[in-house]
């Protein structure tokens, strides 16, 4: 059996109609009850008789509900003035206007959800590296002897802000390695790391897979450029299958490879010391949680990548 309910919203008068094998709302703004009633004593005419036509069609449709008939359009009457009528687009519009609400909430909650957890991340982050990661970026495949060693080039800048020590084995003599580490540099034979990364910011780097006899003699006082407008680096110490050490124009970051002769192999140690003085806050964040994990990521491609030419070169010699 159908069924039908009246309520009352913000002086909207709703009919829903019910059936037994689902549910099937019919929307009727009107006049509510107690103002027909006003009218009605008023005035038996004009606003007040089509308040009491919207009532009288209501009490219809209710019998229409009650005999088991369908109702789907209910022609309703506004009153004169009466701007509490609405049309049945001004609803729609309501209604879509809510949804539009809706939507822009969730999206809303979803981007300050997002917001909060990159926040958590980062601030995770800050906490977490420096804690439980850095020691271990700092010091990929060095010994806790070889972090302690006294390089040189270290008296070069005593008082470095950072300073990493990174190290491998290569099943090769330093006689092998040398030759790649005297050629490196922009526009000479690379620097055996990601090239494409490293052209990305121009420095015309170009990782050569060979010996190139026009950059072996290397020599103190030497320059060793960086990239096309880039500070060059200046050749500090030179023993040959022993030691390479470079040192930035402005002093502020030397860079130290020292090769350790071990039964055959070489330990190849790569040293970096910076210092980055009246750097601000912002700037030394961002060195700690961006570029030292980020100068790991291309250390240890260089290292790994030298250690196979040189294993390569020993092979063929």
């Amino acid at each position: 059996m159908a069924g039908a309910t009246v309520s009352h919203k913000a002086m909207v008068t709703t009919i829903e109609v019910r059936y037994p094998n689902g549910r099937i709302p019919t929307s009727v703004p009107t006049t509510p009850a107690k103002s027909i009633k006003s009218q009605a004593l008023t005035k038996n005419s004009g606003p007040a008789a089509a308040s009491l036509k919207n009532a009288s069609t209501i009490n219809h449709l209710q019998a229409q509900v009650h005999h088991g008939q369908a109702a789907t359009e209910v022609p309703i009457v506004p009153a004169a003035g009466d701007h509490r009528l609405c049309s049945s687009t001004d609803q729609r519009d309501r209604l879509g206007l809510a949804a539009e609400w809706r939507v822009m909430m969730r999206k809303g909650l979803i981007k300050t959800v997002t917001g909060a957890a990159l926040a958590a991340a980062g601030s995770g982050a800050v906490i977490a590296y420096p804690l439980f990661f850095r020691r271990w970026c700092l010091t990929w495949g060095a010994t806790a002897e070889e972090v302690s060693r006294k390089l040189p080039g270290d008296e070069l800048l005593p008082e470095a802000g950072v300073v990493s020590t990174r190290a491998v084995t290569i099943d090769a003599p330093p006689a092998a390695v040398w030759p790649w580490l005297v050629q490196m540099g922009s526009g000479r034979g690379g620097a055996y790391t990601y090239d494409w990364i490293e052209n990305l910011f121009g420095l015309h780097m170009h990782s050569a897979r060979e010996i190139l006899p026009q950059f072996q003699d290397l020599k103190v006082g030497d320059e060793v450029p960086m990239g096309p407008g880039r500070p060059v680096m200046r050749v500090e110490v030179c023993d040959p299958e022993r030691t390479l050490t470079v040192r930035i124009a402005d002093g502020n970051w030397v860079w130290i490879f020292a090769l350790a002769a071990e039964d055959g192999r070489t330990r190849l140690i790569s040293r970096n010391r910076i210092a980055t003085p009246g750097a601000p806050p912002p700037l030394r964040l961002f060195n700690l949680l961006v570029m030292e994990p980020g100068s790991l990521v291309m250390e240890r491609k260089m290292l790994l990548s030298i250690k196979q030419r040189a294993e390569g070169l020993a092979a063929v010699r």
